[in-house]
């Protein structure tokens, strides 16, 4: 078994960031207490998609590059992922994901299959916002999938995530946390992906006692969403489950505790 505790990688970077293009496996490894950080106080602009985020404490499939439709393809059985965090840098303006905390333990952006894995203790959460500022959001404490992306998680057991929103800053609201363990959605904006979906396929797992909680308002703002604590899926997502997969004994500070969105039963 290897052990992997690489600690903070800055920048939104990761211990383990899958280059696009090339297929990767790992076998009976664990990643104990890594964290993905993004940076404080950067200025995005039109088009920008990314500014200050977090993404995958543990694994970023794809490296922040297969929004572009590099469709890669990762392999993870047999390994553990305990305490890994991605977190949202703070007073952040002016990106579509703007402070975001996305995959506590795992990222996908490309084509992911997770088998006989145990994920405990992972978080994901939003960064702070400024004054009247926008705040970050906190997607997926334990595993993200996101972009057209398809992620399969089979006999895994899902355990104790959370997903925290940013605390708002003056004048602004809190954060929102979607999927305390999964959160699957967001569609690609570029033509030659359009209207194809994110797939999130849940067998045999067990996904309990995980949390999403919305964040503290700031004076004269409201509470962010907590929903989903067990599994998130989006509207313009797609998403199935089995009948041995188990979803229960979750939280959500706002609604949904278990599951949010629509999950048909998979063939």
């Amino acid at each position: 078994m290897r052990i992997l505790t690489f600690g903070n990688a800055g920048s939104g970077k990761t211990t383990f960031a899958r280059p696009s293009g090339v297929a990767s496996v790992i076998t009976d490894c664990t990643f104990i207490g890594n964290q993905a950080r993004g940076g404080d106080g950067n200025t995005g602009g039109p088009g920008v998609l990314l500014v200050g985020v977090g993404m995958g404490g543990a694994i970023n499939n794809g490296n922040g590059l297969p929004f572009f439709g590099c469709g890669v393809s990762l392999t993870v059985s047999g390994s553990s992922f305990i305490g890994n965090q991605a977190v949202g840098g703070a007073c952040n303006s002016g990106g579509v994901f703007n402070g975001a905390g996305i995959g506590g333990a795992v990222l996908n952006l490309g084509q992911a299959t997770v088998t006989n894995c145990a994920l405990t203790g992972n978080q994901a959460f939003g960064g702070a916002g400024s004054v009247g500022g926008k705040v970050g959001n906190a997607l997926g404490g334990g595993l993200a999938n996101l972009l057209n992306s398809t992620l399969t998680v089979a006999n895994c057991t899902v355990t104790g995530n959370e997903a925290f929103g940013g605390a708002g800053g003056v004048g602004a609201n809190g954060g929102d946390a979607l999927g305390g363990a999964v959160f699957s959605g967001v569609r690609s904006s570029l033509p030659d992906y359009a209207g194809i979906p994110s797939a999130l396929t849940l067998l045999g797992s067990r996904i309990t006692m995980n949390q999403a909680t919305g964040g503290a308002a700031g004076a004269g703002g409201s509470a962010g969403l907590g929903v989903g604590g067990g599994a998130y899926s989006a509207a313009d997502g797609v998403a199935c489950l089995d009948l041995v997969t188990g979803i229960s004994a979750n939280a959500a500070s706002t609604s949904n505790n278990d599951i949010f969105g629509i999950f048909t039963s998979c063939p």
